[in-house]
């Protein structure tokens, strides 16, 4: 990771921790506070990673680059603590913004685009926008994408559904319940809860929300984004997507915009930082969250 991202040694913000019920979180804001809102940032890591110390230069060119302040959650991860833990720190964290401000926005990748979003559900009265960065909303793979998008050298069929498995059941079990037909029985019923996998959810309460969708168009998550986007009303054209000479291909639907990149690996805003199309994709972020 530090051959990936390196942590800038002087960076242009104050980084306080701040102690949730039970975990941790870090708030991050500029030196001098402007007023600008706040920014609650969810990291991604399959829910069984914690890489918020890895996200912190992005997060920084956030923070320096929009004025706002970011709360970005250490939350509990599987399989120790599986699903609602994660999500139940999220939420408090969201609380935590609330009290402070009424211009709120949510940012989150990978398996953090799935709490961001079910955040969204829950509190969707109370945020001005959400940013969900190659979000992983469907739990249970079904996507044609999943499957015929299988040069994504990122995102594997196996350890996405044992990252699945984890956060549902909280059971090692690698057979996937093989021996235990009543486990497997129950989590093939809960991998398809709008909790788990919000991509099921009902979206008819992100009227007055604004959506910016980043994905790849080769990453096998492409499909989560794409449905998403429709289900806000969107249409995407596919033919084409994967072949595409252009850089990016933009799709909008009222406030709402589905970006989608050309030929990059899952979440290449965070893994590819100073490449052209990440740099791109994170003034995109920006100019969104700068938005009022």
């Amino acid at each position: 990771m530090n051959n990936v991202y390196k942590v800038p040694e002087e960076l242009a913000i104050r980084t306080t921790a701040v102690k949730l019920s039970r975990s941790m979180a870090y708030r991050i804001e500029p030196r001098s506070k402007k007023g600008n809102g706040c920014l609650l940032f969810l990291h991604g890591g399959a829910m069984c990673l914690s890489l918020w110390k890895f996200y912190l230069p992005f997060v920084n060119q956030l923070v320096n680059r929009t004025g706002r302040t970011v709360l970005m959650p250490d939350y509990r991860l599987a399989p120790e603590f599986p699903f609602p833990c994660g999500l139940e720190d999220c939420l408090e964290g969201f609380g935590v913004l609330d009290s402070e401000s009424d211009d709120i926005i949510i940012v989150g990748d990978s398996a953090g685009g799935n709490l961001a979003f079910n955040v969204a559900l829950e509190h969707n009265n109370s945020i001005r926008g959400v940013c969900l960065l190659s979000p992983w909303l469907d739990l249970t793979h079904s996507s044609e994408y999943f499957q015929s998008n299988n040069l994504d050298e990122v995102v594997f069929r196996e350890s996405a559904d044992r990252a699945a498995w984890l956060y549902t059941v909280g059971d090692r079990d690698w057979s996937f319940g093989v021996e235990n037909p009543i486990l497997r029985r129950e989590f093939v019923e809960s991998v398809r809860s709008p909790r788990i996998s919000p991509i099921f959810a009902d979206v008819a309460s992100f009227s007055k929300i604004r959506f910016l969708i980043q994905a790849s168009s080769t990453e096998r998550l492409v499909g989560d984004s794409i449905t998403l986007f429709r289900r806000l009303g969107g249409i995407v054209d596919e033919e084409g997507i994967t072949t595409n000479e252009k850089s990016v291909r933009d799709y909008h639907h009222g406030a709402h915009r589905l970006s989608l990149w050309q030929r990059e690996p899952h979440v290449w805003q965070i893994t590819k930082p100073k490449s052209p199309n990440a740099q791109a994709a994170i003034s995109e972020i920006v100019s969104f969250c700068r938005i009022r």
